[in-house]
């Protein structure tokens, strides 16, 4: 007998650094992320989420709305007004088969 394991979901970005002006406001990049596969042909009926989280909580002060990417590889977010500063992120990309993530 041999069973199926569960293969970790993937994806690659198109760039790790974001850079905009003050009072910016809204900001969206719909190619942030992209191949974005949750495995084998047979895993791809799989739902895949993306967690964002924060490294260095201090800088969250400059966000009227945190940074989200949805599972289409879309990176949202809105800045305070009349705020500076940078905010380092990480994102991780789950699916809901178990096992392994990536």
């Amino acid at each position: 007998l041999i069973l199926t394991v569960n293969d970790p979901p993937s994806f690659r970005l198109s760039t790790n650094i974001v850079t905009i002006v003050e009072d910016y406001g809204f900001y969206a990049n719909n190619y942030i992320a992209y191949n974005i596969t949750a495995g084998p042909s047979d895993e791809s009926w799989q739902k895949m989420t993306f967690t964002v989280s924060s490294i260095d909580f201090a800088s969250r002060g400059i966000f009227y709305a945190l940074p989200t990417l949805n599972s289409s590889g879309t990176l949202t977010f809105q800045t305070l007004p009349d705020t500076s500063g940078s905010s380092n992120w990480t994102a991780q990309l789950q699916d809901d088969g178990g096992g392994g993530d990536a």
